[in-house]
């Protein structure tokens, strides 16, 4: 993952989790910290975990689930999504 792409991922983060908190949705601990970084920190983690084998490994898998995730995360709160859909696979 290129440092651009980091920066796309965390802004689909946010914008996913700002989503769920709009459906009424509460977050976890670890969401709520997550929203609370400064987006430099967190571009850096995301770009960072992007180097272990096991999220690469993950990628394996494919783009089925992530794309349903996105379709559906869009299906549930239609023009909220824009960042998710930009890195839809």
């Amino acid at each position: 993952m290129t440092w651009a792409e980091a920066r796309k991922v965390t802004a689909a983060i946010l914008e996913g989790m700002t989503m769920v908190r709009g459906l009424g949705h509460t977050l976890n601990a670890a969401g709520r910290t997550v929203t609370r970084m400064p987006r430099f920190m967190l571009h850096t983690l995301i770009w960072l975990l992007s180097r272990t084998a096991g999220v690469r490994d993950l990628g394996e898998f494919g783009p089925s689930e992530p794309r349903a995730m996105i379709d559906a995360m869009t299906l549930a709160a239609p023009g909220q999504t824009q960042q998710l859909l930009a890195i839809r696979p």
